[in-house]
């Protein structure tokens, strides 16, 4: 569950409800019209919490996300997730193409959870793994790479290994790159 997420659904609420939730009153209010629409009892400390009247570190429940998603007429959280899931638009202009490298350049990728590959980039779309850390790729992998995103996955064309083929791969997929180097300049 991302925080971005929880923000769009409570700005939606508060849109539905018609102000800003701001005060004891606009919690109270709005506790009782979602008791009123969607029969679920939420606490006014759970609608403060997430509208960010109190301060907290703790997620909330799937529970109450879906009464706030019944409260604006979708059948519960996923169906709200699924109702706001973009699957067109702009991507990252950070980008490296293999077409502007040259054979010998190295990169240093990054994506969630701490994983990390330095590349060796070998000429015709091709890199080695020089050095692969908490993923199942390996060094001395070659891998076949048409250009790299920062913050959409890594799109791994090919896999070989020991001279077999071991499919396609992605890696990054719900965050995307979150660091691409080359040598030892920040380039994108």
């Amino acid at each position: 569950m991302q925080e971005q997420e929880i923000q769009e659904l409570c700005g939606e609420v508060a849109e539905k409800f018609g102000r800003n939730i701001e005060s004891t009153v606009d919690v109270e209010d709005l506790r009782k019209d979602i008791l009123a629409t969607t029969h679920t009892d939420i606490s006014g400390f759970t609608i403060r919490r997430l509208f960010g009247i109190i301060a907290t570190q703790s997620k909330p429940r799937t529970s109450t996300l879906s009464a706030f998603a019944r409260y604006l007429g979708y059948a519960g959280w996923k169906d709200w997730q699924d109702a706001h899931t973009i699957e067109s638009g702009f991507v990252s202009r950070k980008r490296i193409k293999s077409t502007d490298l040259q054979e010998g350049d190295q990169l240093l990728l990054s994506w969630q959870p701490n994983r990390k590959c330095m590349l060796k980039y070998i000429g015709d779309s091709k890199y080695e793994i020089l050095q692969a850390e908490k993923t199942k790729l390996q060094n001395g992998d070659v891998l076949i790479i048409t250009e790299l995103l920062l913050g959409q996955p890594l799109v791994i064309n090919s896999v070989i290994r020991n001279r077999q083929d071991m499919g396609a791969y992605i890696a990054g997929q719900q965050t995307g790159l979150t660091e691409i180097k080359i040598k030892d300049n920040q380039y994108v």
